[in-house]
């Protein structure tokens, strides 16, 4: 496998792997080519940062488990493409979640809080599945637009 080139400076850069595909504004098919290759493991170490969580509740919406997320780190491993896709959905969620809430903390705040609209689960315990993802950005697309629930 070949290292993601996600278009910015190297993962030990400012705001990291994670934030840069936060941020980044790339076409579908850039997008597959670098999951297809694997995300850095290191994204791991920022998302529970980023997102205002303990790391095993990262590590279970994108489907690893400790140890092997664990090993990963250190080995400084690729991410395999099925695990890579769970980490862009988490990034390209929380990206819609920071714009349409006004900011990374409140879409932190809120991916972490139990909502109403979703049976009293959090958002980010559906982020594990494409159809929960869906969820998420349709209550989103709702709030974005004035839409009542």
């Amino acid at each position: 496998m070949k290292v993601v080139n996600l278009g910015h400076a190297p993962a030990q850069a400012v705001g990291g792997v994670f934030q840069r595909l936060v941020n980044a504004r790339t076409s579908p098919s850039t997008r597959i080519q670098q999951m297809r290759a694997g995300f850095p493991a290191q994204v791991l170490v920022e998302i529970p940062d980023v997102l205002k969580l303990q790391k095993g509740e990262v590590f279970k919406v994108i489907g690893l488990p400790p140890s092997t997320a664990s090993k990963f780190i250190r080995e400084q491993k690729l991410l395999d493409q099925s695990t890579s896709e769970r980490v862009d959905r988490l990034a390209d969620v929380f990206a819609l979640a920071s714009d349409t809430l006004g900011d990374a903390d409140h879409a932190a705040d809120w991916l972490g809080s139990d909502n109403f609209a979703l049976g009293g689960e959090r958002p980010i315990d559906l982020l594990d599945t494409a159809l929960g993802a869906e969820q998420v950005r349709r209550i989103l697309g709702s709030l974005r637009h004035g839409g009542v629930l």
